[in-house]
């Protein structure tokens, strides 16, 4: 069984190596590294606008706190 274990493994790795190969001859870089900062970019515009949305929405919201003795540092009464 560890024997048959270790051969998968080995053709998997194989196969890997191959598939990535094949991806190396036959793209660009300058086309993954193109796709990778413009991913980034986008991500980064992503995450500002939902903080921007997330802080707009608590300025505007009255919230309120709420504190009984379960809510203090190991249930300390005062």
């Amino acid at each position: 069984m560890y024997l048959s274990a270790a051969q998968q493994k080995s053709d998997g790795m194989r196969v890997s190596c191959s598939i990535s190969l094949l991806i190396a001859k036959t793209i660009s870089l300058h086309t993954i590294y193109k796709g990778l900062i413009f991913s980034s970019i986008i991500l980064d515009e992503i995450a500002n606008d939902a903080e921007d949305t997330l802080c707009k929405f608590l300025n505007s919201a009255q919230l309120s706190l709420r504190l009984d003795e379960s809510t203090l540092y190991q249930g300390v009464k005062r």
